[in-house]
């Protein structure tokens, strides 16, 4: 539910709209905007909390702009000390994370049915 703040500026007065969504007592996303209107803060409030309830809304929010190279570069470093990768497979990550256009698609938009040109 979005609180509506009544707010005393120079050039009038304001009103902000605060998203706050908590996840097992933790907030895990926030957004505010101000407006000139209270109806105004109120649409903006409903229309956006009717956008993050879709599936997979919020988690596109909290992982934007991650690439599938940086990813690839997590995998790599989570898992090369506790267990014994080989160095074909390192040297395949390293390759796909430096030279493969793969690497640089946005890791939430890619689809398994997309074609990959190796």
């Amino acid at each position: 539910m979005a609180t509506i703040t009544k707010r005393k500026r120079k050039d009038g007065m304001k009103y902000s709209a605060q998203i706050r969504i908590k996840r097992n007592g933790k907030v895990v996303h926030t957004e505010t905007e101000t407006f000139d209107k209270k109806s105004l803060a109120k649409d903006w409030a409903a229309r956006r909390e009717s956008e993050l309830k879709s599936p997979g809304a919020l988690e596109q929010i909290q992982h934007k702009d991650v690439t599938v190279g940086q990813v690839l570069e997590w995998y790599r470093d989570d898992f090369d000390g506790k267990s014994k990768f080989g160095r074909s497979k390192l040297s395949h990550i390293d390759f796909l994370i430096k030279h493969h256009s793969l690497s640089k698609l946005d890791a939430i938009q890619v689809k398994s049915s997309q074609p990959v040109l190796i």
